[in-house]
């Protein structure tokens, strides 16, 4: 039987995090954390993987535009204030082979 993204979460994720009120029941690509009684943190981690989300010829500054956008989007949508980033970066062998000059170009982009 082949499931599409969200049928798989909610079959066998959604489950999990049932009890907790911030994972939104994994609805969102975000989690509401409280901090204290006025304060919550939202935290929103998108995977960006080579060959789904960009072409392997895409310049690795806009790669990591690309990865700041869609997780800023995600935090904009819950109406939460960015302070910080997480990263989850895939990429193919022809990025491994160059690696470090791949990641600096990509790192320039973050910044």
């Amino acid at each position: 039987m082949k499931m599409d993204e969200f049928s798989r979460i909610k079959r066998y994720f959604a489950p999990l995090s049932s009890t907790e009120l911030g994972s939104l029941g994994l609805r969102d690509d975000a989690a509401i954390l409280p901090v204290n009684d006025s304060s919550h943190l939202v935290v929103s981690s998108d995977a960006l993987v080579q060959g789904v989300h960009f072409r392997s010829e895409d310049t690795p500054y806009y790669v990591a535009r690309k990865a700041l956008r869609t997780n800023l989007s995600d935090l904009a949508a819950m109406g939460s204030q960015p302070v910080a980033y997480t990263l989850t970066l895939i990429i193919g062998r022809e990025q491994q082979n160059k690696t470090c000059d791949w990641l600096e170009k990509f790192a320039a982009g973050l910044a």
